[in-house]
């Protein structure tokens, strides 16, 4: 499985999944694997929010990678 690439990774490319036996829509599919950026970014405000509790015990790397989903998320 490739996938396909999006702001939060990798996600499974149309027609990657066996789904012999199961009957799910396309729309579905797309649905299920679509990403919606604005909740995401509410999700990165919120995840900023829960760092702050921890000052600098927070290591930066944690920051950095915040700051990288929200630079994707942005494009």
């Amino acid at each position: 499985m490739t996938g396909r690439e999006t702001a939060i990774g990798t996600v499974p490319a149309a027609g990657e999944l066996n789904l012999n036996g199961i009957e799910v829509p396309e729309a579905d599919l797309e649905e299920l694997f679509s990403v919606h950026a604005d909740s995401w970014l509410a999700e990165a405000d919120l995840t900023e929010e829960f760092f702050a509790q921890f000052g600098d015990r927070v290591p930066s790397a944690l920051g950095e990678q915040l700051a990288g989903l929200r630079a994707r998320l942005s494009k």
